[in-house]
């Protein structure tokens, strides 16, 4: 029985149509939320995947895996989320032509593309494309073209008399239907008898037919009747086609026109991301770590590139992985742009493969070493790492306060940051942010979708405007200020009041420390490090201070010595390379192995012509300018000092050819010394002896004793050979290597010694 009073009973029903009409507004509110989240457009995510040239198995493979991967991370991160996934294949790698003759691993690339589901497959063609490539390209949903891309010829290269397959022929007809495009445009790439017919159907629509074919083969193909038929045909037969972009488009094989990546990412929406491809396409990483310390100079520039060739080249572990620890700054932004040139292409040793460059990101990277991160693949910062500031090549103190560099030199600078980035997929307001004091920057979101986009303060008002002049809602919603005018913008990991790294698509993590750097890639403890080599060493050990007053003090005491014993010998040549070392060592150039090869090129000739002209015979200076210049030549053939055995077999491989041009070149002094002169008109070029031909001959018979006699002190002789100054006088019936006083003796001038010094006899000319 019930205890309530009929007042409660009352109020009790009384409330009953109050309650009833909350939970109906509660209802509505939750249907009415549920058809918003239903009709807000979906996310959109994507990736670009290049499609290396030529197809093989294994180029199919990969990319089957590429795509399932970038497939399956997408569902399981949606979480309920609808989810918009394009991918782009790009057939063009390196802007490159592309064409495979071998149709069976086209046409199982091809079938998998077809057989995607809930995936926008995009070709994106930016070169030519031709032969069975053609075929996947076909079989993706939508093709891109560049304005001067062709794509068609199959049968480029074939024996004409060798038609295809039938069952190639309808690989081509099945995807071409299956992609709703025109068969007879198709079979026109492959097959020069085709032509190709235009005809309206009853819905008002164009089909293009191949006139060999039936009316009712081509109403099953379009799926209605055809009412008329233009009599000229459009594409005659007589050869096989290469359509232009045009073309493409005019024909619906081509759906946009568009020159590159980022162009292609903003027509579908794409985020900035998914320019960054997995380079490596399924293969086992091999992870290896180079630190960046320092300003970015040509040298460090050169000892860089040297290290991570080195890695990739690795006969045990060659890496596809560079992991670069960014702990520098300052020096020559031309230096870092080419730097970061050559990252952003890096490959493998057969320069098929990319390799994946991360720039990481401990604490701080300014000005240059910002080129250098945003040429890796991806980024990666500690929490409290910096990246960006580049006041100290756009800010100048005048006066006690800032002002902006000469504009001039600093657009150059931005330009290239900004054309960098956005080769990078980053966006380029960014770079721009980091070097330009007056531009703001605001991150925005579209009415028309959920991703959020930087745009200047200049577009926004821009747009504002443009919707009060046109009483509609402005294109761009929920505005947050990224960076304001008198500022320069520095990317921080972390930022709980701004957007960091992520939220603006530049960093792909933000970590603890090193090893959580490298466990993103693999187990911390398989990394290789990439250590400087010998040459970095050298440098480093030559610019230590005591070693630079040895140095100075080693150079000078040998120059001191040879001029006291005259006649270059070996104090000479040790104080050259001495004076060699310490300005290499001490220049920008230090570490910079081009530059090392040059001196020790240029120290070697002077060493071989002090031979030749100056000290007549084959003493120390000829051996060691010989060796120097060998050794500068394998420097620069060779790129590195040899470490192991196969390096060395490598290095004597690379030398080879230059000890073949040594013996060639003596051989054909020689031939030329012995046969010139006979030689009608060719023997002008040199000077004949005067007197008896036998006497004057270049004789052997010249000896070292014979000038170190002091009986020959006052002597009278005949110059043998041109003295120049150096050459050989007849004293009697003996030949002495001699030196003239004056710049030039003709042979069978008469000449007296003056002088005797050690292993030098010097002689002038007398009447």
């Amino acid at each position: 029985m019930s205890n309530a009073t009929p007042q409660a009973v009352r109020d009790a029903g009384g409330n009953r149509p109050r309650g009833l009409a909350v939970g109906l507004a509660l209802l509505l509110f939750v249907f009415a939320a549920a058809a918003r989240g239903a009709d807000a457009p979906p996310d959109v995510d994507g990736i670009f995947i290049t499609v290396q040239n030529p197809i093989t198995t294994d180029v199919t493979h990969r990319v089957r895996e590429a795509t399932d991967r970038k497939v399956q991370k997408v569902r399981e991160s949606a979480n309920g989320r609808r989810v918009s996934l394009k991918i782009v294949y790009d057939f063009n790698p390196d802007n490159k032509p592309a064409g495979t003759r071998d149709f069976g691993p086209c046409h199982d690339l091809a079938k998998y593309l077809l057989g995607l589901r809930d995936v926008s497959t995009v070709a994106f063609v930016h070169g030519e494309v031709t032969r069975h490539t053609v075929l996947p390209v076909l079989a993706c949903k939508e093709i891109v073209m560049a304005g001067d891309a062709r794509l068609g010829d199959v049968t480029r290269d074939q024996d004409v008399n060798v038609p295809l397959a039938n069952s190639e022929i309808q690989a081509y007809k099945d995807v071409a239907l299956g992609q709703n495009r025109y068969p007879a445009v198709v079979l026109k790439m492959l097959d020069k008898d085709t032509e190709v017919l235009q005809g309206n159907t009853r819905k008002g629509s164009v089909w293009y037919y191949d006139s060999r074919q039936k009316k009712e083969e081509v109403e099953k193909e379009a799926q209605d009747a055809i009412l008329q038929t233009q009599p000229q045909p459009v594409l005659p037969r007589g050869a096989v086609k290469l359509y232009t972009a045009a073309e493409a488009e005019k024909y619906r094989l081509c759906q946009l026109i568009r020159e590159s990546r980022q162009e292609v990412a903003e027509a579908y929406q794409m985020p900035a991301s998914s320019l960054r491809e997995d380079p490596l396409m399924g293969r086992t990483p091999v992870v290896w770590a180079v630190e960046i310390r320092g300003q970015v100079t040509n040298a460090l520039r050169e000892s860089i590139e040297r290290r991570i060739r080195d890695a990739i080249g690795n006969s045990k572990s060659p890496a596809n992985i560079i992991i670069l620890e960014l702990r520098c700054g300052g020096g020559e932004t031309q230096a870092a742009a080419e730097l970061a040139e050559f990252l952003r292409t890096l490959k493998d040793n057969e320069g098929v493969n990319p390799v994946r460059t991360v720039a990481y990101i401990p604490e701080k990277a300014p000005d240059t070493a910002t080129y250098l991160a945003f040429g890796c693949s991806e980024i990666v910062m500690n929490k409290k790492a910096e990246l960006g500031d580049f006041s100290a090549f756009v800010v100048e103190q005048r006066n006690g306060r800032g002002a902006d560099v000469d504009p001039r030199d600093n657009n150059m600078r931005m330009k290239a940051l900004m054309d960098l980035a956005a080769a990078q997929g980053y966006s380029p307001l960014i770079a721009r942010g980091m070097m330009d004091r007056h531009v703001t920057i605001y991150s925005v979101r579209s009415r028309f979708g959920n991703e959020w986009k930087l745009i200047s303060g200049e577009e926004l008002e821009a747009d504002k405007k443009e919707a009060e002049r046109t009483k509609t809602d402005p294109k761009w919603r929920q505005e947050r200020l990224i960076k304001r005018d008198g500022d320069l913008l520095v990317v921080k990991g972390e930022d709980n009041e701004k957007d960091d790294a992520r939220k603006l698509g530049v960093a792909r993590e933000v970590v603890d420390d090193t090893n959580s750097a490298y466990g993103l890639y693999i187990e911390p403890s398989k990394v290789h490090v990439a250590r400087g080599d010998w040459l970095d060493a050298v440098a480093t050990f030559l610019r230590n201070p005591l070693m630079a007053v040895f140095l100075v003090m080693l150079g000078i005491t040998c120059l001191i010595l040879e001029l006291k014993m005259p006649g270059v010998g070996l104090p000479g040549i040790i104080a050259a390379l001495c004076f060699v070392l310490f300005f290499w060592a001490h220049s920008q150039f230090a570490g910079e192995i081009t530059m090392l090869a040059v001196l020790l090129f240029a120290l070697g000739l002077i060493l071989i012509g002090l031979e030749v002209f100056v000290l007549p015979g084959f003493g120390v200076a000829g051996v060691s300018g010989l060796i120097l210049v060998f050794g500068s030549l394998g420097l620069v053939a060779y790129g590195h000092w040899p470490r192991t055995s196969g390096e060395w077999f490598g290095f004597a491989r690379t030398l080879g050819p230059f000890g073949l041009s040594l013996v060639g070149a003596v051989i054909a002094a020689f031939i030329l010394a012995r046969y010139l002169p006979s030689i009608p008109y060719a023997n002008r070029l040199i000077m004949k002896p005067v007197g008896d031909g036998k006497d004057l001959l270049l004789d052997d018979t010249a000896t070292a004793g014979a000038s170190t006699s002091t009986t020959l002190l006052g002597a009278i002789g005949v110059a043998a050979t041109p003295l120049r100054p150096a050459g050989k006088v007849k004293f009697g019936d003996e030949y002495v290597d001699v030196l003239a006083e004056g710049s030039y003796i003709p042979p069978g001038g008469r000449v007296q010694v003056i002088e005797i010094e050690g292993n030098r006899v010097v002689v002038k000319e007398v009447v």
